[in-house]
């Protein structure tokens, strides 16, 4: 509860800065009586927020920022009406506003960039904690699917069952795709994908056993259980067919390289006349 109250009289603090510094620009704007000074209060705002934007580290604070550049293009705008006939009128004003409006131009471009990223972590980091919460949920409609397959009595619930589980399945894929298009938008989120995938992975295993379930006699289940025993003995064999191919291949060539040394030995051993 410190922690809170402390955090808030901080944020406190923070807004009531930010009020006192724009109160501040803008007296120093209405004591300025030339134009060109004027300009500069609106340039100076510009490199204000632009400062604070670069130490930002949320939404909340690009949000803040965005506020008062919409307070400072405010007062901009007023200030550029009444004084349009004599910037008009002067190359070094127009010099002035241009360099003005770049600035301001940047500072939002940046913020755009930084918003952009903010909101892919914040989605990145949510779709990993959906995904992660969902492991509970799936293992337990996977056991009740198999309950369910058990009888045909259960078969309308086993039904019920899929079509939630589909519902389901469709907001971890939309998460999943959000957290895809967030590293994106900030390739740094890379980092964490691995887990937040192997999370997804295991939640897509559990969904197609969950559709594949369905109810079977017994006499079908012995014998699909028998076919698959007969595909593991299938493959064993495959594998050990292959591995004696291998070795006697190693022999054979083993057997031949012992031949050519024997040839060479009596071939060194004839005398010369």
């Amino acid at each position: 509860m410190k922690i809170l109250k402390i955090s808030a009289v901080l944020a406190l603090l923070a807004v009531s800065s930010s009020a006192w510094a724009q109160t501040s620009i803008f007296a120093e704007f209405d004591n300025a009586k030339k134009t060109p000074d004027k300009i500069k209060v609106f340039s100076d705002t510009i490199k204000d927020l632009t400062k604070a934007a670069a130490k930002v580290n949320s939404i909340q604070g690009i949000d803040r920022i965005e506020k008062q550049l919409g307070e400072s293009d405010f007062r901009y705008d007023l200030f550029f009406k009444t004084s349009a006939e004599e910037i008009s009128s002067k190359e070094e004003l127009q010099a002035k506003l241009l360099d003005y409006q770049a600035a301001r131009q940047s500072l939002v471009d940046s913020l755009t960039v930084w918003r952009s990223r903010f909101e892919a972590r914040e989605s990145f980091e949510n779709a990993g904690i959906f995904l992660a919460s969902q492991d509970s949920t799936y293992r337990a409609m996977y056991k009740l699917s198999n309950k369910l397959s058990i009888t045909s009595q259960t078969a309308k619930a086993l039904e019920k069952l899929k079509a939630r589980e589909q519902l389901r399945f469709a907001e971890v894929q939309s998460k999943y795709d959000e957290a895809c298009s967030a590293i994106q938008v900030d390739p740094s989120l890379s980092e964490g994908f691995e887990a937040l995938e192997s999370d997804y992975i295991e939640l897509k295993s559990y969904s197609v056993k969950i559709q594949q379930a369905q109810y079977k006699p017994f006499i079908e289940r012995i014998k699909d259980y028998l076919l698959s025993i007969a595909a593991v003995t299938i493959i064993l064999m495959f594998i050990v067919m292959i591995k004696g191919q291998i070795t006697s291949a190693k022999q054979y060539r083993d057997n031949m390289k012992k031949m050519q040394e024997q040839f060479k030995k009596k071939d060194n051993e004839i005398p010369s006349i």
